[in-house]
């Protein structure tokens, strides 16, 4: 059967779904942000709480790390048609974004492998340093990361650049897979796939028995503590998605509802960034640009978003259709 041409609504919905997500989930992402009772909609500011450096108000429909390193992903796909990802670039544009950010949402993978160097060489010296040093299995980071900042690795039919992409900041297998797993689920879900057939399809191609396992978790919606030092882990996303599938959730609005309700004190941007830009890819920006809660859409987080980020969203969308459909 011939797949169906990748349209700039897909393509959009999948992007913008990523933005939606991850402006509603910073929201409820730090517990101490006393936003109050939460209510679906992008309205007010919240408070976020820095360490080392005190409490900041964050205007409704802020955009994080998490659609800004997508965006330098979506742009870095522009740049060469025959390499879309290149290694040597991304270092250096993740370089560029972790040194120059006035994000009060600074992953600490970035951090520790970009912050305070200026040179390719300089970032080769401290991964070899940390390598030389032993990668101990018990303390490999498995955090989530990874994952939104491959979204738009989507739109390519190509599944070793978000491993690649992953291994800049990551040294577990775990990793690994479960970006390759969710880049490719979302290209599925971009290509009008059955959702309930791609989570089938993920429990397939997988080989790692913690993948299986999660997803079986989700599909029985079987419940497992998400909170304290699991909260971030790679894996938990995946395992939400699950839930909302199988438990037959058909919006963008709703699959939200259900995680911010259902799961206090996830790692909550990223997991509702992630599951968005799914159900993004799926119904298109058409239709998660029309659900109920008219302060909880894509208008919104263009107006009082950071802007820095999304302003040439629709540049970058049709750009990316021009190129890969």
């Amino acid at each position: 059967m011939a797949l169906p041409e990748l349209t700039l609504d897909k393509i959009r919905g999948l992007m913008m779904g990523l933005a939606v997500g991850d402006a509603l989930g910073a929201v409820y992402d730090d517990p101490s942000s006393n936003f109050g009772a939460y209510s679906g909609y992008l309205q007010g500011s919240f408070e976020r709480v820095i360490k080392n450096k005190g409490m900041y108000s964050v205007a409704a429909g802020t955009l994080t790390d998490v659609t800004d390193l997508a965006m330098q992903n979506a742009r870095g796909l522009l740049q060469n048609r025959q390499f879309p990802w290149q290694r040597s670039a991304t270092i250096n544009r993740y370089m560029t974004w972790t040194n120059s950010s006035n994000s009060l949402f600074l992953p600490l993978d970035m951090v520790n492998n970009f912050k305070g160097i200026k040179t390719e060489k300089a970032y080769i010296d401290r991964y070899d340093k940390e390598e030389a040093l032993g990668f101990d299995y018990n303390k490999w980071s498995i955090t989530s990361t990874t994952l939104p900042r491959n979204v738009p690795l989507a739109i390519i039919k190509e599944n070793t650049y978000p491993v690649e992409d992953a291994k800049l900041t990551h040294h577990h297998p775990l990793v690994y897979e479960i970006t390759m797993l969710w880049v490719d689920a979302l290209r599925l879900a971009m290509w009008d796939v059955d959702p309930k057939a791609i989570i089938d399809n993920m429990y397939t191609v997988s080989s790692d028995i913690m993948v299986r396992n999660t997803i079986e978790a989700g599909i029985s919606g079987e419940e497992f503590s998400i909170d304290g030092p699991y909260k971030t882990d790679c894996y938990v996303s995946l395992y939400v998605l699950c839930r909302c599938i199988h438990a037959d959730i058909q919006t963008l609005e709703a699959a939200n509802d259900f995680i911010v309700t259902s799961f206090p004190g996830a790692d909550m941007r990223y997991i509702t960034s992630m599951v968005s830009a799914f159900y993004g890819a799926s119904l298109g920006y058409d239709s998660i640009n029309l659900e109920e809660k008219t302060s909880f859409n894509i208008q919104t987080v263009r107006n009082q978003g950071h802007q820095s980020s999304i302003h040439d969203f629709d540049d970058v969308c049709s750009k990316l259709h021009l190129y890969y459909a």
